[in-house]
């Protein structure tokens, strides 16, 4: 059944071409799958048919095929002249530059054109290392966002606050007895989400950018006030300090 729902999802993702719904689509059910025991075999089986169907994409829809395959394997292959490496090169010169304490809040938006910053960088392809031309309105990266406001202090302590998260929230999603089959979808999806929203390898918008950035918050939260529920019912001597906590799975008191 569950095989029924995922692969027509796939399908639909390689015919239109979409790379980062692709990405994000396997990404999030292999996420899933870790702490879903019956999820793994139909990750297992999108793993087995991804190939095949992007194989038949070449003949069935080339420019799609182009778009998912060449294309991605162009700009991987040749990354740092990409607008994706030239930010992170910009990003680069402005963490040398202020190692410790950052350039303040929404860094690159305000200090990615200043001359100071106009140089080779790293991948050292041009004199200017890009130009404003690279100045787009965030880094498309979490923790180069976090290093260019605070430093490497600030970037630190942030995938440190990102890993706490997930290890919250996979304890959370591995906790499954007594549960039903909904609570533990429910909660394994929020670990998923938080996963997926703070995954280091893709393009992100910036941290606190809205909308996207309240929805992860609103999950997190929620995947939060599971923690605290689990908290609640192992140690009961907590209730003073968690009274009142209330999670999405459960009705309020009348």
């Amino acid at each position: 059944m569950t095989e029924a729902t995922l692969l027509p999802v796939l399908g639909l993702l390689v015919l239109a071409g979409q790379r980062m719904s692709l990405a994000t689509f396997l990404l999030g059910t292999g996420v899933c799958a870790l702490v879903l025991p019956s999820l793994r075999r139909p990750s297992l089986a999108l793993l087995v048919v991804s190939p095949a169907l992007i194989g038949l994409l070449a003949f069935v829809s080339p420019d799609a095929f182009e778009h998912l395959v060449t294309k991605t394997h162009s700009q991987l292959a040749h990354f740092a002249s990409s607008p994706y490496g030239q930010i992170y090169n910009r990003a680069a010169v402005m963490i040398e530059a202020h190692p410790v304490m950052g350039l303040g809040d929404d860094a690159f938006r305000h200090y990615c054109r200043s001359e100071v910053f106009l140089k080779p960088g790293p991948s050292h392809l041009r004199p200017d290392g890009g130009g404003v031309s690279v100045c787009v309105q965030h880094t498309h990266n979490h923790v180069l966002e976090a290093a260019t406001n605070s430093g490497f202090p600030g970037a630190a302590l942030f995938v440190a606050m990102i890993g706490s998260w997930w290890r919250v929230l996979g304890r959370t999603a591995t906790r499954q007895v007594g549960l039903s089959a909904a609570q533990i979808a429910w909660r394994v999806g929020l670990f998923g989400a938080a996963v997926l929203h703070e995954w280091p390898l893709s393009s992100q918008s910036a941290f606190l950018n809205m909308p996207l950035g309240g929805i992860a918050f609103l999950l997190l939260g929620a995947g939060l006030a599971e923690a605290v529920r689990d908290l609640k019912a192992d140690r009961p001597d907590v209730e003073e300090t968690a009274r009142g906590a209330l999670t999405l799975s459960q009705r309020p008191r009348e």
